[in-house]
């Protein structure tokens, strides 16, 4: 049984990580109107006291989506990408908003 759970977590993380293949270079291909009406809409959640961990990591996608590398290190890109996956509610919310961050949703 904790083969067979542990079997069903690893292939749960290569889905996870092949949905998220595309998004690794993903990056300065967002317009400037996007990138504002996006970010004020993650800064009045984060003013209403909403899922903050979540609009946190959904401000810094926007931030890589916007400037690309020159925003963060492709290490960094990785890490953030990664916090979805973990174990950790917080760092997983974060995780959640970054991606979706990078894909202005």
């Amino acid at each position: 049984m904790i083969y067979k759970d542990r079997l069903e977590k690893e292939n749960t993380l290569i889905k996870n990580a092949r949905k998220r293949k595309n998004l690794w270079k993903k990056g300065a291909d967002m317009n400037r109107a996007t990138f504002e009406r996006e970010m004020m809409k993650a800064l009045t959640r984060i003013t209403a006291g909403n899922k903050l961990d979540y609009w946190h990591g959904y401000q810094r996608g926007l931030r890589r989506a916007y400037q690309g590398e020159k925003f963060a290190t492709g290490k960094e890109h990785e890490v953030w990408m990664g916090f979805a996956d973990d174990p950790d509610e917080s760092r997983q919310e974060r995780g959640r908003g970054y991606l979706d961050g990078l894909k202005a949703e």
